[in-house]
């Protein structure tokens, strides 16, 4: 640190000679408890310097141009000065500065303790002009997305003053699943529908029906009977640790009951449109068709009920003309059941 002042001044009983000279500047800035802050003006030889501080103690260097100061713990603004006595006794002007002297910064964050994993946290830093977030410069204000527990680092700077480093611990909870199967997975009128949790890291569950809760506790299994056609919706909140959340939703579609439908015709000429002969059905998960022409000669058999017949046998086109289908279905308790009918082949 300099202090720079040219001064000129006539030593009684001297020749007029140019002043020793000091140096001064605006005030410096140092921190509370600061060791060992260096102050010094450029050396005329044979000048002695007397020095005087307030607020902290001289270390070393009275006499010299340059000299160590400890500060004390009280922060101000304090008077610095020196005075100039040159080797022949002419005493100069007293030159002086002020010195800032402020104290160390103090930081805190504010912040959860804890998130759920892939949620952000947001830690707000004060005490200080500038922040140091794992010694990285930041601004006052960091948002992380925690995958484990993660500990955040913090320093505060104010002008050149630090501050302590604190830490902040953020604990990473993991999220519940909430995930449930039913049965059975086909809805007819009457039916009993079981539903099963079977997700994890829940302490809490919440079942809806549509939009009614009907359990909100730890119940991991319950029922509905179905008495309306239409659409059931089923939602599911687990609620974890901390407060974590997460949700199913399904919605299923009831039936009046077992269904099949069967086409009256089919026109197959590879248009693209009802070229095969086909039927659609509901509740039931296996059969097997049989189609005869009109002389009871069986020409198509299938053991898929997703089959599509072509109009073809033996590879030959059948003629226009009306068919007959026999099909036997099973149920989920595999008891047979037995369609039939009849329908126009069109070319």
């Amino acid at each position: 640190m300099f202090l720079k002042l040219i001064r000129y001044y006539i030593c009684l009983g001297c020749l007029l000679l140019y002043a020793p000279e000091a140096f001064s500047q605006f005030a410096d800035t140092a921190c509370v408890g600061e060791i060992a802050s260096g102050y010094r003006v450029i050396s005329t030889s044979g000048s002695n310097y007397q020095w005087f501080v307030k607020g902290g103690s001289i270390v070393s260097g009275q006499g010299t141009n340059d000299i160590k100061i400890n500060w004390g713990n009280i922060p101000g603004i304090y008077d610095l000065k020196v005075l100039e006595t040159s080797a022949g006794a002419c005493v100069g002007d007293t030159v002086s500065t002020k010195i800032l002297l402020i104290q160390n910064p103090v930081v805190t964050i504010a912040s959860e303790d804890s998130v759920c994993i892939g949620d952000p946290v947001i830690l707000n830093a004060s005490g200080a002009s500038k922040y140091f977030w794992n010694e990285i410069e930041g601004s006052q204000t960091l948002i992380i997305f925690p995958k484990q527990d993660t500990v955040i680092n913090l320093r505060g700077m104010i002008a050149s003053c630090t501050s302590t480093s604190i830490s902040k611990k953020i604990i990473a909870v993991p999220k519940p699943v909430a995930s449930f199967v039913f049965n059975p997975t086909e809805w007819i009128i009457s039916d009993v529908i079981n539903f099963a949790f079977n997700g994890s890291n829940a302490t809490r569950l919440m079942w809806y029906f549509d939009n009614d809760l009907v359990d909100d506790g730890y119940k991991t299994s319950l029922s509905k009977t179905l008495k309306d056609s239409g659409e059931l919706t089923v939602t599911l909140w687990a609620i974890g640790a901390f407060g974590c959340t997460d949700s199913m939703q399904y919605t299923g579609r009831i039936y009046s009951g077992w269904t099949i439908f069967a086409p009256t015709a089919f026109t197959p000429n590879n248009d693209g449109i009802n070229d095969v002969f086909g039927v659609e059905y509901y509740g039931y998960k296996k059969g097997e068709v049989t189609i005869f022409n009109r002389y009871g000669v069986p020409i198509f058999k299938s053991n898929n009920l997703n089959f599509g017949w072509d109009g073809y046998f033996e590879g030959n086109a059948q003629p226009s003309d009306i068919y007959t289908f026999e099909l036997i279905v099973y149920d989920r308790l595999d008891r047979p059941r037995l369609f039939s009918g009849k329908f126009n082949l069109i070319r």
